[in-house]
């Protein structure tokens, strides 16, 4: 809990700061959307820490577990200025404390990261560029509707879910698959077609199959920091007149890890 309190007001303090003037975010994303949130979240801390949002970590854990074993070899050193999240991992005082709260330090800052990025990049290739009139927000919507990062959502077995369907037994897991409900033609007009107005009349908490932070009653906690975030992002894109690469046709969508799509060119209008 003293985490997600720690990375919520990190949030909170990023979103009060003023858009630099000199951002550009012409160029790779989800990279440079990954990059930009690292720094404005976590830029005071200590390197070996910032590290740890790098994308290349995503390879394999062993590359991860690697890089906090060697970074928690010393205590850690703080300026004033450091995130609330690098002052609870700092307060670990011996070498396996440490690495603990290293590796709680990625699990919890880095998926604010990875997300938004994600997502932002999602909306700009399904979209971009985007007519001047529709929100920010709808932008997202239906960019979470079409690609949502978290695609499948794994429950364990459970007697409450035979309620729910008679061809579920006590002891099946439960897989849900917001990718498959997300363009069920039967529960959306033009499914597989990307129209952010269509979240003018519908409400996206009350919206029929529409899962992309997980159930109403268990709703991801970070959907809080993602979707401000997020619309910030887009806005500063809009405003400075970018959008995908008009030569750019094609971009893969891996199926490990968050579902977004990679390496899109983004470039000034």
């Amino acid at each position: 809990m003293k985490l997600m309190q720690a990375i919520g007001s990190d949030v909170r303090a990023a979103l009060k700061r003023p858009v630099s003037k000199t951002v550009d975010f012409s160029g790779e994303w989800p990279r440079v959307g990954h990059v930009y949130l690292r720094d404005l979240i976590l830029g005071e801390d200590p390197y070996r820490l910032r590290f740890l949002m790098d994308r290349i970590l995503e390879l394999t854990p062993k590359l991860t577990w690697a890089v906090i074993a060697a970074g928690a070899a010393s205590s850690v050193r703080l300026r004033p200025e450091a995130s609330a999240i690098a002052k609870l991992t700092a307060s670990a005082s011996t070498y396996n404390d440490r690495r603990y709260a290293m590796g709680l330090y990625r699990r919890t800052a880095a998926p604010v990261c990875f997300t938004i990025s994600t997502l932002v990049a999602n909306a700009l290739w399904l979209g971009s560029p985007f007519d001047k009139d529709t929100s920010n927000r709808n932008i997202l919507y239906e960019a979470l509707r079409l690609l949502p990062p978290s695609w499948n959502i794994l429950r364990s077995a459970s007697p409450e879910y035979c309620a729910l369907d008679s061809r579920i037994g006590p002891n099946d897991d439960v897989l849900i698959l917001p990718l498959l409900s997300h363009r069920d033609p039967a529960i959306w007009d033009d499914a597989d077609e990307f129209r952010p107005e269509r979240w003018d009349s519908l409400n996206p908490s009350e919206q029929p199959g529409y899962l992309p932070f997980g159930h109403t009653s268990e709703r991801c906690w970070g959907q809080h920091m993602v979707m401000p975030l997020a619309e910030r992002l887009l806005d500063i894109i809009r405003n400075n007149g970018l959008a995908v690469s008009p030569r750019q046709i094609t971009a893969d969508v891996p199926l490990a890890g968050l579902l977004g799509v990679f390496q899109v060119s983004v470039v000034r209008q």
